[in-house]
């Protein structure tokens, strides 16, 4: 492959991903929808305890993609350095969950 086509793929990818990630936001948040929708109780916060469940799976299949492959190859293993990466997103995406659900709840 030459250079540009990897720059091409990467490109695509990128804004395959940016789609994905703003309908779970659409979905999960109402985010984008141009209607404000009032909120009471308990329902506050569950947009938030989703992104934590979500994260709290990304971090479990994570770990078992990254304990999986870590023995055929270590770090040059790609499925290894994978499942580290997601490891780490995973607990972002945790963290941000906490932090919402503190911030937004009554």
């Amino acid at each position: 492959m030459r250079s540009g086509s990897i720059c091409l793929m990467n490109f695509v990818s990128g804004i395959a991903i940016a789609v994905i990630a703003g309908l779970i936001l659409y979905y999960m948040f109402g985010i984008g929808g141009g209607s404000v929708t009032v909120v009471q109780g308990r329902r506050s916060g569950r947009g938030w305890r989703r992104l934590k469940m979500i994260g709290w799976l990304v971090v479990a299949i994570a770990a078992i993609l990254f304990a999986d492959n870590f023995p055929y190859g270590g770090f040059q293993n790609l499925y290894a350095d994978m499942g580290l990466s997601l490891f780490i997103i995973g607990l972002i995406v945790v963290g941000v969950g906490k932090i919402g659900y503190g911030w937004f709840r009554d």
